[in-house]
């Protein structure tokens, strides 16, 4: 009796450049090294299976006990990596299953010589792009059978959908990149340096401040570090406004530098009041 041909696969190649994949990327700025190691222990359980894994709730509390980590962050990152498209969204809203072309391209050579390629369960390997896009049904299929039928069906019959365009959407490049961030705020620097009419409107606001010694002064304490650097990425912001950080840090007395002028008057105006309070005395 011939042994039953193994599916799954002992090893996979893993691309260098996988955490630099805009598919990864947001996944990978959003939850950390938390969010690279799921990323590998799902891709371990997918081909161990094969090319595909049911994404079941015992599925993602055993990766959770793998990494050592909450089931509820198991089931964000996997929805991150199924809405940047690291995962194919069309079978996962249908049928809850985890794969991808990339993964069945890797599988499919790897087994090339031992395992038959027909009629594979939830296969797109060989479905063109714009025929992905099928709706999810109100009740998904979960059965081998019913599931290769469906993808059978749709090559047939489904209209293409025209893309959102908000799938292919990444965190901007300053968010990844410290240096990037820097140059971005030199320039809004040397920009508002010679925006004369914003300069008056704060000294207006801000009486004997030298405006910009102030704006070097919380930039060199503060903006051009990498806290400063880490407080903007952490927010939710894709462009930074420059002008209203540059404004706010200005009216925070730590920040000020005054003129000299300004600072000479009103030394001697505490000189004076003190005067008058020994002569009081």
């Amino acid at each position: 009796m011939a042994r039953p041909v193994k599916i799954g696969i002992e090893y996979f190649s893993l691309d260098v450049d996988i955490f630099e994949d805009e598919k990864v990327i947001p996944v990978s700025s959003e939850f950390g090294a938390k969010g690279e190691c799921v990323i590998i222990r799902v891709l371990c359980a997918i081909y161990r299976n094969g090319y595909f894994a049911e994404c079941s709730e015992a599925f993602k509390f055993k990766i959770a006990k793998q990494a050592n980590l909450p089931e509820s962050l198991i089931s964000e990152v996997i929805s991150g990596l199924v809405k940047w498209g690291f995962f194919d969204k069309a079978v996962f809203d249908s049928f809850g299953v985890l794969t991808s072309r990339r993964i069945q391209k890797n599988w499919k050579e790897a087994t090339r010589k031992r395992v038959s390629k027909n009629e594979l369960d939830y296969w797109i390997l060989e479905l063109p792009d714009n025929l992905r896009g099928f709706p999810a049904e109100e009740t998904p299929l979960n059965t081998p059978e019913s599931t290769q039928s469906k993808l059978n069906e749709i090559k047939e019959e489904i209209t293409p959908l025209p893309p959102t365009g908000n799938e292919k959407e990444i965190p901007p490049v300053w968010k990844k990149d410290f240096n990037v961030y820097l140059t971005e705020l030199r320039e809004k620097y040397r920009i508002l340096s010679s925006d004369k009419d914003w300069i008056i409107q704060q000294e207006k606001f801000n009486p004997g401040v030298n405006i910009l010694k102030s704006i070097e002064k919380c930039c060199v304490n503060y903006w051009a570090t990498e806290a400063g650097w880490k407080k903007k990425k952490g927010s939710k912001i894709k462009d930074i406004d420059w002008k209203a950080t540059f404004a706010n840090a200005v009216s925070l007395p730590q920040n000020r530098v005054y003129n000299e002028r300004f600072q000479v008057a009103n030394e001697q105006k505490e000189n004076k009041s003190s005067k008058l309070q020994i002569c009081e005395r």
